[in-house]
């Protein structure tokens, strides 16, 4: 934490997507299950390739589409990298089974996040991005990699899939799974997404933690 202090405090803090403090707990968003239409996957994120592993999505993706997948992919984000990523898809024969767009906030990003029935994060390095947390509290379920940090809470909580690997077919098993899912399983899921979110805490709660273990003061 400090290369300065080798002995001083050392917290780890989980991240979170809201705050009783500013607000309260936002409420679960009403969604309906795809039940005989396509499933749209989405991600909202930056397009750093590496990073956000979006190399890894679209190729999955493609893998899963040549197995027989229905779904589609909708992608957000900001960055240079969206010029690459449409070659990527073009080079992938996806046609309009991917959009990729620029970065969308607000009641517009709220608006696309309604129509989608999945979110999707195949970070190769992370810590508990704030993206799916946000999506999870809405009421997405997740699928995400490992080194999001997040599996073994979207796993305990029935919150979605975790990705087995950092491979473009394990990206496109885990969407295949999503696609089996029945109607009411993905209810189950879609409500366990918001209740997870809710049990990692509050800002509030894990300030006060901060204090208590970095500084020595009661919560």
């Amino acid at each position: 934490m400090s290369a300065g202090r080798p002995g001083a405090a050392v917290c780890l803090l989980p991240n979170t997507a809201w705050s009783a403090r500013r607000g309260g707990l936002p409420a679960a968003v009403p969604r309906a299950a795809p039940d005989g239409d396509r499933l749209t996957f989405g991600y909202c994120a930056r397009y750093e390739i590496d990073h956000k592993g979006v190399d890894l999505l679209i190729d999955g993706f493609a893998a899963y589409r040549r197995a027989g997948g229905r779904g589609v992919l909708e992608l957000a984000g900001s960055g240079p990298a969206r010029t690459e990523l449409d070659r990527r898809a073009q080079a992938h024969g996806l046609g309009t089974d991917i959009r990729i767009h620029g970065p969308v906030f607000g009641a517009e990003k709220a608006a696309m996040l309604a129509g989608w029935h999945h979110f999707v994060l195949t970070s190769r390095y992370d810590v508990m991005p704030t993206g799916c947390l946000e999506a999870a509290l809405s009421g997405l379920p997740l699928i995400v990699t490992r080194e999001t940090g997040l599996v073994p809470y979207v796993e305990g909580h029935g919150a979605g899939f975790g990705v087995s690997a950092l491979t473009a077919e394990a990206v496109s098993d885990a969407l295949a799974r999503a696609e089996r899912t029945s109607p009411g399983a993905w209810q189950s899921m879609a409500a366990n997404a918001h209740r997870m979110v809710v049990a990692i805490g509050d800002w509030g709660r894990i300030a006060a933690r901060l204090r208590a273990a970095a500084y020595g003061r009661p919560s």
